[in-house]
């Protein structure tokens, strides 16, 4: 979890789990298979009451549904028992939630509770995806994107909050996809490497074969507004094999979490 506050948000695994949600949401599936698919995201902490997630997921999960006016039975009795049964009060005692932060965060869930208790017992009708998200990363394509002190622009700064005209980029990033794929057939993630080292311009193929060192798998996913707002430009392929790629790095063959794949997938 990371994190523990009287909020039902919180903790990261909260706020990660809100985001999920937001994405699967979007899948044309009716309400039995929906929660599946967000079980399937975090499965121990759905299915396991030891895990100090557990109250959390379903918690969140009923929260989001009666928000979204979305009616499942089994997400709201599970809230509900959780709830009466003290199961969440339990969890925040044993990792160490003083008593009086306790009986605060009781009292925003009795406010849940009451919201789950006239919540109309039907689900409206919701706006889901009628084809796959497009992918906007080519496998096996490597893409630049300028940086500043290392980072690149934010892709969540609203615009009235950020003055791309007194943002002087000093350096280029580098990222190669080497693995691309759609999660439930619908929601387009994508695994990739980056460079060890911000470059001082884009560099050639020439030197991305020869000279640039790439670092540690990692998972996400991009829309086409992030795409855009990261200033990310192709800079060549390495095709669709390996040959003429450096060997300073491993790619990661372990399974990829179902949440990895819609980690912050919600559009902007």
């Amino acid at each position: 979890m990371g994190a523990w506050g009287i909020g039902l948000y919180s903790g990261d695994f909260a706020r990660d789990l809100k985001t999920t949600i937001s994405a699967v949401c979007r899948l044309p599936l009716d309400e039995g298979p929906l929660v599946d698919a967000i079980c399937q995201s975090a499965p121990r902490a759905a299915t396991d009451p030891a895990d100090e997630d557990h109250t959390i997921f379903w918690l969140v999960l009923a929260d989001q549904f009666e928000k979204r006016l979305i009616f499942s039975e089994r997400v709201r009795q599970t809230a509900l028992d959780i709830i009466d049964g003290g199961n969440d009060a339990a969890t925040m005692q044993a990792v160490g939630m003083k008593a009086a932060d306790i009986r605060k965060r009781a009292d925003k869930l009795a406010e849940l509770r009451a919201r789950l208790l006239a919540q109309p017992e039907a689900s409206n009708e919701r706006k889901t995806l009628k084809t796959p998200d497009p992918y906007v990363f080519d496998l096996y394509g490597v893409y630049a994107y300028p940086t500043r002190g290392g980072a690149p622009i934010n892709a969540y700064m609203p615009a009235k909050r950020f003055d791309r005209a007194a943002w002087h980029p000093d350096g280029f990033g580098l990222m190669l996809v080497v693995g691309r794929g759609r999660a439930f057939g619908y929601l387009a993630w994508y695994s990739a490497v980056k460079a060890a080292e911000i470059a001082p311009a884009v560099p050639d193929r020439e030197a991305l074969v020869g000279s640039v060192r790439w670092a540690a798998t990692f998972y996400g996913t991009c829309n086409s507004a992030h795409f855009r707002k990261l200033e990310l430009s192709g800079s060549g392929s390495f095709g669709s094999t390996r040959r003429g790629w450096t060997t300073s790095f491993r790619i990661s063959r372990r399974d990829m979490h179902m949440r990895s794949a819609i980690y912050r997938s919600s559009t902007a």
